[in-house]
């Protein structure tokens, strides 16, 4: 139990205003705001994605700069 949650509301701990509980159970979920949660995800797994391919695209063009480098000598 973490911090006086039930056991069963723990996973909602960070989002308490996306379950509806009834004696420390679930008694029902509210999909708009967990909705809401998604969307802002979503868009920070994509920003992440970008840099990720940036940094591969930098990355790669290093190495072949570097393969040049060694194959010219």
């Amino acid at each position: 139990m973490l911090a006086g949650v039930p056991t069963a509301l723990a996973p909602c701990r960070p989002f308490p205003e996306t379950v509806s509980p009834s004696d420390g159970k679930i008694e029902g979920i509210n999909y708009t705001s967990i909705t809401a949660y998604a969307v802002q995800a979503i868009k920070e797994q994509r920003e992440l994605l970008r840099q990720k391919d940036r940094q591969i695209e930098e990355l790669n063009a290093r190495v072949e700069r570097l393969e040049r480098a060694l194959n010219s000598k």
